[in-house]
């Protein structure tokens, strides 16, 4: 079910093959997953078809004209981790354009990346968030390789029981319906520590790793 998301996500994103092979040789383990919509009722309804749960916290980001929710699976049998996903749309007064040139993107993302990434690929996953154990291990040994480049330090929420941190997102090239083509942002992979059971996200977080990654 997830799966589907999942596959598209890799058209935008190249780093996980490379990650699994020399990061988390053990398998990956998705802490969340997240969306940015223009409207996120169509993504929510999906998957609460498949027994999601809407969670009660909302976020509210202003500087970026979007807000945030997040559902959780039911816990798989034999299994004592819940699939997330994290649901982003924006609320922005800004007409919506349909992105026709390079020019077009341009100028869309000048007056907001979150804007430009949802004009060409709405509803879809922005970023996936790796699960690790020990985060200040995973960042240095991701520093000390040249194929893969972070976007941020290890940042932290104000009960110091979420920590993050995010890879710079993979630059796709992307043919515009003028017949234009260039580079766009694709998507991008984060990893993520959770410590004593802390379920939700952390809006601090989240605006600096944003910051790091438009």
């Amino acid at each position: 079910m997830i799966e589907g998301w999942i596959r598209n996500f890799y058209k935008i994103n190249d780093s996980l093959p490379y990650i699994t092979k020399k990061i988390i040789k053990e398998g990956l383990k998705i802490d969340h997953i997240a969306h940015r919509c223009f409207n996120y009722n169509h993504v929510i309804k999906y998957y609460e078809r498949h027994n999601f749960s809407i969670q009660p916290d909302r976020y509210l980001f202003q500087h970026l004209d979007a807000e945030a929710l997040w559902l959780k699976s039911p816990r798989p049998a034999g299994c004592k981790d819940r699939y997330r996903v994290y649901i982003s749309q924006y609320i922005g007064s800004q007409p919506i354009h349909q992105i026709h040139s390079k020019k077009d993107y341009e100028d869309v993302y000048n007056y907001s990346p979150y804007l430009a990434w949802i004009s060409l690929f709405n509803n879809h996953i922005n970023h996936i968030a790796l699960k690790v154990d020990n985060i200040e291990a995973t960042y240095n040994k991701i520093r000390g390789l040249n194929e893969l480049e972070v976007s941020s330090n290890i940042v932290s929420s104000e009960d110091g029981q979420i920590q993050q941190f995010s890879l710079k997102p993979t630059m796709i090239q992307y043919s515009f319906p003028s017949g234009d083509t260039g580079y766009v942002q694709g998507g991008f992979v984060e990893f993520y520590q959770r410590d004593n059971g802390r379920e939700g996200f952390d809006i601090g977080n989240s605006q600096k790793i944003y910051e790091s990654t438009k």
